[in-house]
């Protein structure tokens, strides 16, 4: 058997063929940066239920929406193209940098399956096209919450 053949069947190389159950993304901003915390539930019909929680702000914690299940495909989509399900266990800190930013990434699928990952001024292979990605499907919700 091939080395890569070896890798590819170990679980943490293969994509997730279950669906996301929960989906959390913080953002860790620092000294006077946006703070902030997505999280997505699904619900048994495919749609999900978003979660913002704005950590600096006392009047946007915990403020939901129901989003599609057409977003949460999307969700999945970005995932999956991003290889995220290999950043599970990933740990980056760059301590030469006294401001910056850093995330957190949790995710749990239905087969049971988890990532978690974290970072500090350090980040795993395609974060920042991940995040921009993912900022750019999710921004929309939050900004709506906020507006209410």
């Amino acid at each position: 058997m091939c080395l890569a053949s070896l890798l590819s069947s170990c679980s943490g190389f293969s994509a997730p063929k279950a669906p996301i159950e929960k989906f959390s993304y913080n953002h860790d901003g620092t000294i006077g940066r946006n703070s902030f915390n997505w999280s997505v539930n699904r619900l048994e019909d495919g749609s999900g239920q978003f979660i913002y929680t704005n950590h600096l702000s006392r009047d946007q914690h915990d403020l939901t929406d129901t989003i599609p299940a057409a977003l949460m495909d999307s969700l999945e989509a970005i995932c999956r193209s991003y290889k995220v399900h290999r950043w599970d266990g990933y740990r980056g800190d760059d301590k030469r940098v006294c401001d910056g930013t850093g995330f957190s990434l949790y995710i749990r699928y239905a087969d049971g399956r988890t990532v978690n990952a974290h970072g500090m001024n350090k980040f795993p292979k395609n974060y920042r096209a991940f995040r921009d990605e993912l900022y750019a499907l999710l921004m929309p919700v939050q900004e709506k919450l906020v507006e209410r």
